[in-house]
Protein backbone atom coordinates (compact mmCIF):
# COMPACT_ATOMS: atom_id res chain seq x y z
CA UNK A 1 0.00 0.00 0.00
CA UNK A 2 1.38 3.39 -1.00
CA UNK A 3 1.17 6.16 1.59
CA UNK A 4 0.45 9.62 0.25
CA UNK A 5 -0.37 12.90 1.90
CA UNK A 6 -2.64 15.88 1.76
CA UNK A 7 -2.00 19.04 3.75
CA UNK A 8 -2.75 17.90 7.30
CA UNK A 9 -4.32 14.59 6.21
CA UNK A 10 -2.81 11.14 5.76
CA UNK A 11 -4.12 9.12 2.83
CA UNK A 12 -3.73 5.56 1.64
CA UNK A 13 -3.75 4.82 -2.07
CA UNK A 14 -4.68 1.32 -3.24
CA UNK A 15 -5.05 2.47 -5.95
CA UNK A 16 -7.70 5.07 -5.06
CA UNK A 17 -7.53 7.65 -2.30
CA UNK A 18 -9.17 6.19 0.80
CA UNK A 19 -10.12 7.85 4.04
CA UNK A 20 -13.31 8.78 5.87
CA UNK A 21 -15.37 11.43 4.09
CA UNK A 22 -16.99 14.07 6.24
CA UNK A 23 -20.79 14.00 6.47
CA UNK A 24 -22.12 16.62 4.04
CA UNK A 25 -25.64 17.91 4.76
CA UNK A 26 -28.07 17.54 1.88
CA UNK A 27 -28.82 20.94 0.31
CA UNK A 28 -31.86 22.69 1.74
CA UNK A 29 -34.84 22.32 -0.58
CA UNK A 30 -33.20 19.69 -2.81
CA UNK A 31 -36.29 17.46 -2.47
CA UNK A 32 -38.74 20.18 -3.53
CA UNK A 33 -38.63 18.92 -7.12
CA UNK A 34 -39.46 15.36 -6.02
CA UNK A 35 -42.91 13.90 -5.49
CA UNK A 36 -44.26 13.48 -1.96
CA UNK A 37 -45.40 10.02 -0.91
CA UNK A 38 -47.81 8.93 1.80
CA UNK A 39 -46.70 8.31 5.38
CA UNK A 40 -44.96 4.95 5.85
CA UNK A 41 -45.18 3.28 9.27
CA UNK A 42 -42.40 1.31 10.96
CA UNK A 43 -42.98 -2.45 10.54
CA UNK A 44 -39.62 -3.83 11.78
CA UNK A 45 -39.21 -5.85 8.58
CA UNK A 46 -35.72 -7.30 8.16
CA UNK A 47 -33.96 -8.09 4.91
CA UNK A 48 -32.30 -11.51 5.04
CA UNK A 49 -30.37 -13.58 2.52
CA UNK A 50 -32.10 -16.79 1.51
CA UNK A 51 -30.08 -19.99 1.58
CA UNK A 52 -29.83 -21.61 -1.85
CA UNK A 53 -29.01 -25.22 -2.59
CA UNK A 54 -26.30 -25.71 -5.24
CA UNK A 55 -27.66 -26.57 -8.68
CA UNK A 56 -25.68 -28.36 -11.40
CA UNK A 57 -25.70 -26.53 -14.73
CA UNK A 58 -28.17 -27.73 -17.31
CA UNK A 59 -30.29 -26.22 -20.05
CA UNK A 60 -33.40 -26.54 -17.90
CA UNK A 61 -31.61 -24.85 -14.97
CA UNK A 62 -30.54 -21.98 -17.23
CA UNK A 63 -34.11 -21.57 -18.46
CA UNK A 64 -35.39 -21.63 -14.89
CA UNK A 65 -32.84 -18.96 -13.92
CA UNK A 66 -33.97 -16.74 -16.80
CA UNK A 67 -37.58 -17.13 -15.70
CA UNK A 68 -36.61 -16.20 -12.12
CA UNK A 69 -34.85 -13.09 -13.41
CA UNK A 70 -38.04 -11.95 -15.11
CA UNK A 71 -40.20 -12.75 -12.06
CA UNK A 72 -38.14 -11.74 -9.02
CA UNK A 73 -40.28 -11.68 -5.90
CA UNK A 74 -39.35 -8.68 -3.72
CA UNK A 75 -38.05 -9.59 -0.25
CA UNK A 76 -39.70 -6.52 1.31
CA UNK A 77 -43.49 -6.15 1.45
CA UNK A 78 -43.77 -2.53 0.26
CA UNK A 79 -42.73 -1.32 -3.20
CA UNK A 80 -42.25 2.44 -3.33
CA UNK A 81 -41.68 4.90 -6.17
CA UNK A 82 -38.41 6.47 -7.22
CA UNK A 83 -37.99 10.27 -7.26
CA UNK A 84 -40.36 10.49 -4.30
CA UNK A 85 -39.86 11.58 -0.69
CA UNK A 86 -41.57 9.40 1.91
CA UNK A 87 -42.12 10.32 5.57
CA UNK A 88 -41.63 7.41 7.99
CA UNK A 89 -43.01 7.37 11.51
CA UNK A 90 -42.88 5.11 14.55
CA UNK A 91 -39.28 3.90 14.24
CA UNK A 92 -37.92 2.31 17.41
CA UNK A 93 -34.33 1.89 18.57
CA UNK A 94 -32.86 -1.46 17.52
CA UNK A 95 -35.48 -2.00 14.82
CA UNK A 96 -35.22 -1.87 11.04
CA UNK A 97 -37.30 -1.45 7.90
CA UNK A 98 -36.75 -2.41 4.29
CA UNK A 99 -38.54 -1.14 1.20
CA UNK A 100 -38.34 -2.18 -2.44
CA UNK A 101 -37.97 0.01 -5.54
CA UNK A 102 -37.42 -0.79 -9.19
CA UNK A 103 -35.26 0.82 -11.89
CA UNK A 104 -36.64 0.55 -15.42
CA UNK A 105 -33.42 1.79 -17.07
CA UNK A 106 -29.74 2.28 -16.16
CA UNK A 107 -29.45 5.29 -13.85
CA UNK A 108 -27.39 7.01 -11.24
CA UNK A 109 -29.23 6.64 -7.94
CA UNK A 110 -29.10 8.74 -4.78
CA UNK A 111 -30.67 6.95 -1.81
CA UNK A 112 -31.12 9.35 1.09
CA UNK A 113 -32.41 9.85 4.63
CA UNK A 114 -33.08 13.38 5.86
CA UNK A 115 -34.92 15.47 8.46
CA UNK A 116 -33.87 13.33 11.43
CA UNK A 117 -34.06 14.90 14.87
CA UNK A 118 -31.24 14.76 17.42
CA UNK A 119 -32.66 11.55 18.91
CA UNK A 120 -32.87 9.68 15.60
CA UNK A 121 -29.87 7.93 14.08
CA UNK A 122 -30.65 5.90 10.96
CA UNK A 123 -28.08 3.74 9.18
CA UNK A 124 -28.97 3.61 5.48
CA UNK A 125 -27.94 0.75 3.18
CA UNK A 126 -28.65 0.34 -0.52
CA UNK A 127 -29.09 -3.29 -1.62
CA UNK A 128 -29.29 -4.84 -5.09
CA UNK A 129 -31.47 -7.91 -5.73
CA UNK A 130 -29.47 -9.91 -8.29
CA UNK A 131 -30.85 -11.99 -11.13
CA UNK A 132 -29.82 -15.21 -9.34
CA UNK A 133 -31.95 -14.18 -6.31
CA UNK A 134 -28.94 -13.21 -4.19
CA UNK A 135 -28.41 -9.81 -2.57
CA UNK A 136 -25.47 -7.41 -2.96
CA UNK A 137 -24.78 -4.51 -0.60
CA UNK A 138 -24.01 -1.45 -2.75
CA UNK A 139 -23.17 1.00 0.00
CA UNK A 140 -23.93 2.16 3.54
CA UNK A 141 -24.15 5.60 5.14
CA UNK A 142 -23.92 5.88 8.93
CA UNK A 143 -23.43 9.43 10.20
CA UNK A 144 -23.98 10.76 13.75
CA UNK A 145 -27.50 11.24 15.08
CA UNK A 146 -29.47 13.92 13.28
CA UNK A 147 -27.15 14.03 10.25
CA UNK A 148 -28.32 13.26 6.72
CA UNK A 149 -27.46 9.96 5.03
CA UNK A 150 -26.67 9.50 1.33
CA UNK A 151 -25.59 6.53 -0.81
CA UNK A 152 -24.99 7.10 -4.53
CA UNK A 153 -24.20 4.58 -7.23
CA UNK A 154 -24.55 3.92 -10.96
CA UNK A 155 -26.87 0.95 -11.42
CA UNK A 156 -28.53 -1.11 -14.14
CA UNK A 157 -32.26 -1.69 -14.39
CA UNK A 158 -33.51 -4.11 -11.77
CA UNK A 159 -34.74 -4.46 -8.20
CA UNK A 160 -33.29 -2.63 -5.20
CA UNK A 161 -33.95 -2.05 -1.51
CA UNK A 162 -33.55 0.62 1.12
CA UNK A 163 -32.50 -0.97 4.41
CA UNK A 164 -33.06 1.38 7.36
CA UNK A 165 -31.56 0.34 10.69
CA UNK A 166 -32.32 2.39 13.79
CA UNK A 167 -29.31 2.93 16.04
CA UNK A 168 -31.39 5.52 17.89
CA UNK A 169 -35.05 6.39 17.40
CA UNK A 170 -37.88 7.94 19.41
CA UNK A 171 -40.70 7.41 16.91
CA UNK A 172 -40.41 10.87 15.37
CA UNK A 173 -40.91 11.20 11.63
CA UNK A 174 -38.03 11.52 9.17
CA UNK A 175 -37.88 11.41 5.38
CA UNK A 176 -36.27 8.97 2.97
CA UNK A 177 -36.32 8.21 -0.74
CA UNK A 178 -34.26 7.75 -3.87
CA UNK A 179 -33.56 10.22 -6.66
CA UNK A 180 -32.39 9.05 -10.10
CA UNK A 181 -30.54 10.68 -12.99
CA UNK A 182 -29.56 9.52 -16.48
CA UNK A 183 -27.29 12.43 -17.56
CA UNK A 184 -23.80 11.30 -16.53
CA UNK A 185 -20.33 12.50 -17.47
CA UNK A 186 -17.33 10.27 -18.20
CA UNK A 187 -15.80 10.73 -14.72
CA UNK A 188 -18.60 9.13 -12.71
CA UNK A 189 -18.71 7.78 -10.10
CA UNK A 190 -16.67 10.41 -8.21
CA UNK A 191 -19.15 11.71 -5.65
CA UNK A 192 -16.86 11.40 -2.62
CA UNK A 193 -13.22 12.02 -1.72
CA UNK A 194 -12.55 8.28 -1.59
CA UNK A 195 -13.88 7.92 -5.16
CA UNK A 196 -12.01 10.94 -6.57
CA UNK A 197 -11.01 10.89 -10.23
CA UNK A 198 -7.19 10.58 -10.13
CA UNK A 199 -5.64 12.88 -12.74
CA UNK A 200 -2.28 12.15 -14.44
CA UNK A 201 1.01 14.04 -14.03
CA UNK A 202 0.33 16.90 -16.44
CA UNK A 203 -1.87 19.98 -16.79
CA UNK A 204 -5.36 18.46 -16.91
CA UNK A 205 -8.58 20.01 -18.21
CA UNK A 206 -11.40 17.53 -17.54
CA UNK A 207 -14.91 18.45 -18.69
CA UNK A 208 -17.91 17.35 -16.66
CA UNK A 209 -21.47 18.11 -15.64
CA UNK A 210 -23.54 17.83 -12.47
CA UNK A 211 -26.37 15.41 -13.16
CA UNK A 212 -28.44 16.55 -10.16
CA UNK A 213 -28.43 18.92 -7.21
CA UNK A 214 -26.84 16.07 -5.20
CA UNK A 215 -23.99 15.42 -7.64
CA UNK A 216 -20.55 16.55 -6.43
CA UNK A 217 -17.52 15.74 -8.61
CA UNK A 218 -14.19 15.10 -6.84
CA UNK A 219 -10.74 15.18 -8.47
CA UNK A 220 -7.26 14.49 -7.07
CA UNK A 221 -3.82 15.38 -8.44
CA UNK A 222 -0.46 14.23 -7.06
CA UNK A 223 2.33 16.84 -7.13
CA UNK A 224 5.02 14.19 -7.54
CA UNK A 225 7.94 16.64 -7.52
CA UNK A 226 6.38 19.13 -5.13
CA UNK A 227 5.68 21.37 -8.12
CA UNK A 228 3.18 24.26 -8.02
CA UNK A 229 -0.36 23.21 -8.95
CA UNK A 230 -2.88 25.27 -10.92
CA UNK A 231 -6.56 25.02 -9.94
CA UNK A 232 -9.27 26.86 -11.85
CA UNK A 233 -12.84 26.41 -13.11
CA UNK A 234 -14.27 27.64 -16.41
CA UNK A 235 -18.05 27.99 -16.80
CA UNK A 236 -18.39 28.30 -20.60
CA UNK A 237 -22.02 29.43 -20.52
CA UNK A 238 -21.60 31.74 -17.50
CA UNK A 239 -24.41 29.91 -15.70
CA UNK A 240 -22.96 30.41 -12.20
CA UNK A 241 -24.30 26.90 -11.45
CA UNK A 242 -20.89 25.55 -10.40
CA UNK A 243 -18.81 26.11 -7.27
CA UNK A 244 -15.14 25.02 -7.15
CA UNK A 245 -13.69 24.09 -3.75
CA UNK A 246 -10.23 23.00 -2.61
CA UNK A 247 -9.63 20.68 0.36
CA UNK A 248 -7.35 22.52 2.80
CA UNK A 249 -6.47 20.80 6.11
CA UNK A 250 -9.73 18.85 6.02
CA UNK A 251 -11.93 21.86 5.20
CA UNK A 252 -13.48 22.74 1.85
CA UNK A 253 -12.49 26.28 0.80
CA UNK A 254 -14.10 28.00 -2.19
CA UNK A 255 -11.67 28.90 -4.99
CA UNK A 256 -11.99 32.42 -6.48
CA UNK A 257 -13.08 32.81 -10.09
CA UNK A 258 -9.54 33.69 -11.22
CA UNK A 259 -8.29 30.37 -9.83
CA UNK A 260 -5.30 29.77 -7.59
CA UNK A 261 -1.76 28.40 -7.67
CA UNK A 262 -1.04 25.93 -4.86
CA UNK A 263 2.47 25.33 -3.50
CA UNK A 264 2.65 21.86 -1.88
CA UNK A 265 4.55 21.39 1.37
CA UNK A 266 6.35 18.27 0.11
CA UNK A 267 6.85 15.97 -2.86
CA UNK A 268 4.01 13.56 -3.55
CA UNK A 269 1.36 15.68 -1.87
CA UNK A 270 -2.16 15.25 -3.23
CA UNK A 271 -4.38 18.21 -4.00
CA UNK A 272 -8.10 17.38 -3.92
CA UNK A 273 -10.77 19.60 -5.45
CA UNK A 274 -14.48 19.26 -5.99
CA UNK A 275 -17.10 20.87 -8.20
CA UNK A 276 -20.48 21.14 -6.51
CA UNK A 277 -23.78 22.77 -7.47
CA UNK A 278 -24.59 26.34 -6.55
CA UNK A 279 -27.47 25.48 -4.24
CA UNK A 280 -29.04 28.90 -4.84
CA UNK A 281 -29.71 28.10 -8.51
CA UNK A 282 -31.64 25.34 -10.31
CA UNK A 283 -29.53 22.45 -11.56
CA UNK A 284 -29.30 21.93 -15.33
CA UNK A 285 -27.49 18.68 -16.25
CA UNK A 286 -27.02 19.82 -19.86
CA UNK A 287 -24.57 22.54 -18.80
CA UNK A 288 -20.89 21.60 -18.60
CA UNK A 289 -17.85 22.93 -16.76
CA UNK A 290 -14.12 22.70 -17.50
CA UNK A 291 -11.78 22.15 -14.58
CA UNK A 292 -8.06 22.95 -14.72
CA UNK A 293 -6.03 20.91 -12.22
CA UNK A 294 -2.39 19.93 -12.64
CA UNK A 295 1.17 21.20 -12.99
CA UNK A 296 1.30 24.97 -13.33
CA UNK A 297 3.40 26.31 -16.24
CA UNK A 298 6.05 28.48 -14.56
CA UNK A 299 8.65 28.92 -17.31
CA UNK A 300 9.79 27.77 -20.74
CA UNK A 301 13.04 26.72 -22.41
CA UNK A 302 14.43 25.77 -25.83
CA UNK A 303 12.52 28.60 -27.48
CA UNK A 304 12.91 28.51 -31.26
CA UNK A 305 11.38 30.30 -34.26
CA UNK A 306 12.31 28.87 -37.66
CA UNK A 307 11.05 30.51 -40.91
CA UNK A 308 11.15 29.16 -44.45
CA UNK A 309 14.67 28.12 -45.41
CA UNK A 310 14.49 29.74 -48.85
CA UNK A 311 13.31 33.23 -47.88
CA UNK A 312 15.57 36.00 -49.21
CA UNK A 313 15.73 38.62 -46.47
CA UNK A 314 15.88 42.23 -47.63
CA UNK A 315 17.61 44.47 -45.06
CA UNK A 316 17.36 48.23 -44.71
CA UNK A 317 21.03 48.25 -45.60
CA UNK A 318 22.20 45.95 -48.30
CA UNK A 319 24.06 43.43 -46.15
CA UNK A 320 23.00 43.91 -42.54
CA UNK A 321 20.04 43.67 -40.22
CA UNK A 322 17.52 44.83 -39.12
CA UNK A 323 15.60 43.24 -41.92
CA UNK A 324 12.44 44.69 -43.40
CA UNK A 325 9.47 44.02 -41.11
CA UNK A 326 7.00 43.75 -43.98
CA UNK A 327 8.34 40.42 -45.20
CA UNK A 328 5.92 37.48 -45.06
CA UNK A 329 6.41 33.74 -44.74
CA UNK A 330 4.28 30.88 -45.93
CA UNK A 331 5.52 28.68 -43.09
CA UNK A 332 6.85 29.54 -39.63
CA UNK A 333 7.84 26.88 -37.07
CA UNK A 334 7.62 28.03 -33.45
CA UNK A 335 8.52 25.72 -30.56
CA UNK A 336 9.33 25.77 -26.87
CA UNK A 337 9.33 23.47 -23.84
CA UNK A 338 6.89 24.48 -21.09
CA UNK A 339 8.15 23.76 -17.57
CA UNK A 340 6.70 23.50 -14.08
CA UNK A 341 8.21 25.17 -11.01
CA UNK A 342 10.85 22.41 -10.77
CA UNK A 343 11.92 22.71 -14.42
CA UNK A 344 10.15 19.50 -15.46
CA UNK A 345 8.30 19.56 -18.82
CA UNK A 346 4.53 20.02 -18.51
CA UNK A 347 2.47 17.73 -20.71
CA UNK A 348 -0.89 19.26 -21.57
CA UNK A 349 0.41 22.83 -21.27
CA UNK A 350 -0.50 25.35 -23.96
CA UNK A 351 1.39 28.31 -25.44
CA UNK A 352 -0.33 30.89 -27.64
CA UNK A 353 1.24 32.85 -30.51
CA UNK A 354 -0.17 36.39 -30.43
CA UNK A 355 0.03 38.31 -33.69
Amino acid sequence: MKKVTLPGIALALLPMISFADNATPLPIGFADALNTGSLVLHSNHQLVERAKAPVLFSASAALESAEQTATITPRCPNTLNINTVYPLGGAQQGGSDCFHFKLDKPSKVYAFVMAQNAHTNVTLSLIRHNADDTLTAIGTSSNPAGADELVSSIEQQGDYYWLLEYVEADGSEFNFGVMTSERLDSHELNDSISASTILPDQLNRPVGNLDSILDIDHYAFEAKRGQDVLLKLVDPNNTEEFVLEHLEAGTWVEVPAKGKVITPTQDGEYQVARVRPNFNLPNNPTNAYQLTLGSNVASFSQHSVDPDHYVLRVPYAAESSPYMTTQTYQKLTWSMVLQDSTGHPVAGGQAFFIR
